[in-house]
């Protein structure tokens, strides 16, 4: 197993404590906090980590967890990104999700971004 997805393992049960034990207005003050300039020489593939990670978990993480893994992940090597919590309309029903964006592209509305 490479160590970045050991990493991402970490990453993913941290998220998930941080979403069951603080309040949200704790998690999204340090979702509005600034990423550093990054570091060219750490290059890394967050999300095939995140998704390889969440096969070794005992649940099946959702999309705010790993984002907000991603987010600690990708803040460790000072790469900035938004995160973004939204919907989109599927048939006749709504569907909520939540994502990170280095630069913005993504069909669903945004209701609220850090």
């Amino acid at each position: 197993m490479k160590k970045q997805t050991l990493e991402a393992i970490v990453c993913l049960i941290l998220a998930r404590c941080a979403l069951r034990l603080t309040p949200f207005r704790h998690i999204a003050t340090w979702l509005k906090q600034p990423g550093g300039i990054p570091d060219p020489s750490k290059p890394i593939q967050v999300q095939s980590h995140i998704q390889t990670a969440a096969k070794y978990l005992p649940w099946d993480p959702k999309c705010f967890e790993k984002s907000l893994a991603a987010k600690i992940m990708l803040r460790r090597r000072n790469i900035a990104t938004k995160f973004y919590l939204g919907v989109k309309k599927e048939g006749d029903r709504f569907v909520a999700h939540a994502w990170l964006e280095h630069e913005e592209a993504s069909n669903y509305v945004k209701l609220v971004s850090f």
